[in-house]
């Protein structure tokens, strides 16, 4: 909400959403399309039924949702304007969409009406080892760089080096898109000026 106060095209801050990064994803959305990487977009929209865990302490407390409900609706990159300020319009009414979905999906704990939805679905067989392997996986994987920042000076220097860019960035440039955006911008000033000369 912070976010959302700063900027001026918002009417007011949401209560079940964060607030879009408009100009990231206008960013990201045109590079993508440009350099033909990019088909359709995808707008997810979740929502949780029973207590949900706020903090990290609430996870140790085990308040889990006890059902996780999705939403997803697929655009077509072709139907998608392709003006800065329009894709900034466009994201904003999806923004608006998801909120009001949201409001309306913690009154009757459901998105649809159920013969739209994935009643009773079994799971595949094979998911499961897949998720024990993920499991063991990310514990290896923790274990491991817990070790090595532990045991080594370098990457304790570079954990704090990274951490202090980010926190930069995050304070004096909005973030890491909008910093990356701003030097695409630059660059495209430059670019343009020497063409011009």
């Amino acid at each position: 909400n912070n976010y959302a106060l700063k900027q001026t095209t918002y009417n007011k801050p949401y209560d079940y959403c964060l607030h879009p990064r408009v100009t990231g994803f206008t960013y990201l959305l045109n590079t993508m399309r440009s350099n033909d990487m990019i088909d359709t977009v995808d707008d997810v929209t979740i929502g949780y039924e029973g207590k949900f865990p706020i903090t990290e302490i609430d996870l140790l407390k085990g308040y889990f949702p006890k059902v996780v409900h999705f939403h997803i609706k697929r655009y077509n990159i072709n139907d998608l304007p392709q003006e800065d300020e329009k894709i900034a319009q466009w994201l904003q009414k999806c923004w608006n969409d998801k909120e009001n979905q949201l409001k309306e999906f913690y009154i009757k704990n459901q998105f649809d009406t159920p013969s739209k939805r994935f009643n009773n679905e079994q799971v595949e067989s094979n998911v499961r080892f897949r998720r024990r392997l993920a499991l063991f996986l990310w514990i290896i994987f923790i274990l491991f760089w817990s070790y090595c920042l532990i045991a080594f000076i370098k990457i304790k220097l570079y954990v704090i080096l990274v951490c202090i860019f980010h926190l930069v960035l995050e304070v004096y440039a909005n973030g890491v898109i909008d910093f990356v955006c701003q030097l695409d911008a630059n660059y495209r000033q430059k670019q343009s000026a020497i063409k011009q000369d």
